[in-house]
């Protein structure tokens, strides 16, 4: 995951907390298992749109439903 992604993990991770927080345990005495387990559910439904996003790229350029202007040719010429 790259560091704009963990940006928007843990701004929405807050955001759910914040909405929550009358929902939290107050029994425990820290909140830290109560927002992991807020950032695992946020994390996986990221990854799953991630997903999602790549497999629809994929879809589109087997189709040829893409236009680069030549770059992304460019850039595998450089690379490789």
């Amino acid at each position: 995951m790259g560091s704009d992604a963990a940006d928007d993990v843990l701004s929405e991770t807050m955001l759910v907390a914040i909405r929550r927080r009358r929902d939290d345990d107050h029994a425990w005495e820290s909140a830290r298992p109560w927002l992991r387990g807020i950032a695992s559910r946020v994390v996986k439904k990221h990854r799953a749109q991630e997903a999602a996003q790549w497999r629809s790229f994929q879809s589109s350029a087997a189709q040829g439903d893409h236009a680069s202007d030549g770059a992304i040719d460019s850039a595998a010429a450089r690379t490789g």
